[in-house]
């Protein structure tokens, strides 16, 4: 198990191995490529808030034109070797347009199971303050030897799907690719839970509790590129121009504190009519004038004495 507690408190589960036989989705040949070896899976709680799964491979090309002892695959964790001619963009796009046939590669069935051991645990109350859709991320790393400018390209595909693809000349950094790819899976669902919670209170107003505990345990787990490396550096740092994922929060975030604010007003204004508007107190604007009620007066007892004499 491996800890941070700062920037932000976080801990990843080591990597567990799975096993698979199956058919790689390669696009546009019409061939039938298989795929053998494992795929290493683990799971990352960050700010005890937040529960990512993350399942990943290498693929290489095998030496032989058949099946070998799975003692062969063993000895090499975390890589499928294909069996059969294979190219890397045409394998990144039959990945990220799978449908998850029974018989093609589906990292995200060991992602699924990953995270149901997770929620499953007897230490978990199982009362989660806000609970929410899960959203997936499918990336790739593509070799391009001959071209060592390193780019990373995120898409939306769905509502709750997105891709990233990433053009690397080696993959010397491939844990710092990995928890890139985290690290954006990570915060592109804090949008999309944000702007859900914002977007489904103008339909039902009783939502905003949910606001409240979005704005409660999820607003400071913000914080784009925790991981180190120049690889991911760079890459956040051209996420941040286009789309340009922290002003995006930024304008999130403030609408959030805008709207709460306004509800708790609004809230306070109908409890207390007899009272200023919190509404104009909070504008700057003066209080309606209002007659001062008379002062009493009381009758003073006359201060004691003692005198000698």
């Amino acid at each position: 198990m491996r800890t941070w507690t700062r920037p932000i408190a976080r801990a990843v589960s080591p990597d567990t191995a799975t096993g698979t036989d199956c058919r790689l989705p390669v696009e546009g040949t019409g061939k039938r490529v298989r795929g053998i070896g494992s795929v290493l899976s683990h799971t990352a709680v960050t700010g005890g808030r937040i529960l990512q799964g993350s399942t990943y491979t290498r693929v290489m090309p095998s030496a032989v034109d058949h099946r070998l002892p799975w003692s062969h695959y063993l000895l090499r964790p975390g890589t499928v070797e294909s069996v059969g001619r294979l190219s890397g963009r045409p394998l990144a796009r039959g990945f990220f347009a799978a449908d998850d046939a029974p018989d093609v590669l589906d990292l995200g069935g060991a992602n699924r199971r990953c995270l149901r051991e997770v929620q499953r645990s007897p230490c978990l109350d199982n009362r989660p303050p806000l609970k929410t859709a899960r959203t997936r991320l499918r990336w790739a790393v593509v070799l391009d030897a001959e071209n060592h400018h390193e780019q990373a390209e995120f898409t939306l595909t769905g509502r709750r799907t997105r891709t990233l693809l990433i053009r690397a000349a080696s993959l010397d950094a491939l844990d710092e690719l990995v928890a890139f790819s985290e690290d954006i899976a990570r915060h592109d669902w804090l949008l999309t839970v944000m702007d859900e919670v914002l977007s489904r209170l103008d339909e039902c107003p009783i939502r905003s509790r949910r606001l409240r505990m979005a704005a409660e345990h999820l607003a400071h787990l913000w914080m784009p590129s925790p991981t180190p490396g120049p690889l991911a550096a760079l890459f956040w740092s051209g996420f941040e121009q286009d789309p340009g994922f922290t002003r995006q929060w930024s304008a999130i975030e403030s609408q959030v504190r805008r709207t709460i604010a306004a509800r708790s007003f609004a809230l306070l204004d109908e409890q207390r009519p007899d009272r200023p508007l919190a509404s104009e107190i909070a504008r700057g604007s003066p209080p309606p004038h209002r007659p001062a009620a008379p002062v009493g007066r009381f009758p003073l007892s006359p201060v004691c004495r003692r005198g000698g004499g």
